[in-house]
């Protein structure tokens, strides 16, 4: 028997092993990517959301379309998905109420919606996986 190819052996398992059982933890690669670029559509729904509050603060009425939003002075946004490229839903549903839409790759249930959903709008950023349109009021910031 030749020890070194005993050890070589069994110190490839281990790696083996150590590799299927990381993946089997955090996931995929390509799971992670799309939990990340599902995060990505999330904050930038919440960044349009605080525009057209601050928007709102300016003119007291909602802007007509993203476009409008965005090139609106001081305020910062991305209105395009990050994978397709296409333009977030955004429409008016009342005088002060609208909604914003996107296509998500992963369903996300409230009881696993990490601490940074929640921080904005009271955590209503749970969604189904495929298009979903949040329904949003015009919040102003009294100071």
């Amino acid at each position: 028997m030749n020890i070194p190819r005993i050890f070589a052996a069994a110190a490839i398992m281990m790696v083996v092993a150590t590799v299927i059982g990381a993946v089997a933890l955090i996931g995929s690669p390509e799971k992670q990517r799309r939990i990340r670029l599902d995060e990505e559509r999330v904050q930038d729904l919440q960044s349009i959301a605080r525009a057209v509050d601050a928007y709102w603060s300016r003119h007291d009425a909602l802007p007509d379309d993203l476009e409008t939003l965005r090139v609106e002075p001081d305020l910062q946004i991305t209105v395009q998905d990050p994978v397709t490229r296409k333009q977030y839903g955004y429409r008016t549903t009342g005088e002060a109420s609208f909604e914003l839409c996107a296509e998500f790759s992963r369903e996300v249930k409230m009881d696993s919606i990490s601490q940074h959903y929640n921080r904005f709008r009271g955590g209503i950023w749970a969604h189904p996986a495929g298009s979903h349109c949040f329904k949003l009021q015009v919040q102003i910031n009294k100071q």
